[in-house]
């Protein structure tokens, strides 16, 4: 059996696409999805936090706290929801960095208080995870398929 000088049949299937060869501007990676959805878990803690700061409002500093915390929700969520339209990273990255600062000095001024400190170190453990799933090369190539601006 002789083979024909050209080679072997060609066929028309596409070729598999390499691994982290890149997102197409409707392909949305897990990192960006990820660090969204734990924005929006993030927001609903700040709304739960602010309906007790609230609650015990017999202290002016109560409700200072809790306004900041429907700020924070509020943020996070445009936040959330910008980096799933694949707009921009920023948004969300400079939030949890900033974030991130205020809750390391509560954490630093109230570690006294046990009820104070573990949600205030929770909170900068997820924020750090959003940063480093935002920096991921993935999330980056999302967000430039998209025309969007990232980090």
């Amino acid at each position: 059996m002789s083979y024909p000088t050209e080679g072997p049949p060609e066929s028309n299937a596409p070729e598999p696409q390499q691994p982290g060869a890149g997102y197409s501007a409707t392909e949305r990676p897990w990192t960006v999805t990820s660090a969204a959805v734990i924005a929006f878990v993030l927001a609903v803690i700040a709304l739960l936090a602010a309906i007790a700061d609230f609650v015990r409002a017999a202290q002016v500093n109560s409700i200072v706290v809790g306004l900041v915390n429907i700020t924070l929700a509020a943020l996070l969520i445009w936040g959330g929801v910008s980096a799933l339209r694949g707009v921009t990273s920023r948004s969300l990255f400079f939030l949890a960095v900033a974030t991130i600062a205020v809750k390391i000095i509560l954490i630093i001024f109230l570690a006294i208080r046990a009820l104070i400190f573990w949600p205030n170190v929770v909170t900068v453990v997820l924020l750090a995870i959003i940063i480093a799933l935002l920096v991921q090369q993935s999330s980056r190539q999302f967000f430039r398929a998209q025309g969007g601006t990232a980090i």
